[in-house]
């Protein structure tokens, strides 16, 4: 699961622990939420190739996609959706 997110605390309300899978190429991280704990909207910039890609392996989660205005959508593991 990975230790408390401490590095990113401050763009959460409740805890999150961060476990990464690898920081060589493109850094890869497991983040897992405590039930209730909330991220705080903010966004992921890249110059090219999009700037994170979200995989929900349990439970479910919101999010908005750039250019759908206020359009939020339910990340659900049982749907497979990859989310870039």
């Amino acid at each position: 699961m990975g230790g408390p997110n401490n590095t990113y605390a401050e763009y959460f309300v409740g805890q999150s622990f961060l476990k990464m899978l690898t920081t060589e190429g493109v850094p890869i991280g497991n983040v897992t939420f405590e039930p209730g704990c909330r991220n705080n909207r903010h966004i992921h910039q890249a110059e090219k190739g999009g700037g994170q890609i979200l995989l929900c392996t349990n439970g479910r989660g919101w999010y908005q996609e750039w250019g759908k205005c206020f359009e939020i959508q339910l990340a659900d593991p049982q749907q497979a959706d990859l989310i870039s």
